[in-house]
């Protein structure tokens, strides 16, 4: 992992290489038997793409819960303590509409210091 600081005050840092490339070929793998097609309907956005959902016991050899635990402190691992695990396939010349998601993918961690 490299750790980047992008501000000293407020101390804020951003971890970049959590999922290493081993990692990503793996959840591919997993994923691929498992893709299903983005839902449709009258509100969903337009979009060209498949999903599948790994939970911590699909995926044993990729601890990615077991890691973001060691890297934040915070407790994910459990059936109430976060969601799965998504993964999703654009194909290509495929398309996504533009739109909010309900969650931020992206992770940064606030350092306070004492």
């Amino acid at each position: 992992m490299k750790i980047e600081q992008l501000s000293r005050n407020p101390s804020i840092i951003q971890i970049h290489d959590i999922v290493n490339s081993h990692w990503i070929s793996y959840f591919k793998n997993k994923s691929y038997e498992t893709l299903e097609r983005a839902p449709g309907g009258p509100t969903a956005t337009p979009r060209t793409a498949a999903y599948a959902w790994l939970n911590d016991a699909d995926i044993p050899e990729a601890p990615i819960s077991r890691r973001i635990e060691f890297i934040t402190g915070l407790n994910v691992v459990g059936e109430n303590a976060s969601e799965v695990l998504q993964i999703a396939a654009y194909a290509f010349g495929g398309h996504v509409e533009l739109h909010y998601d309900s969650v931020c993918a992206s992770l940064f961690i606030q350092i306070t210091g004492n």
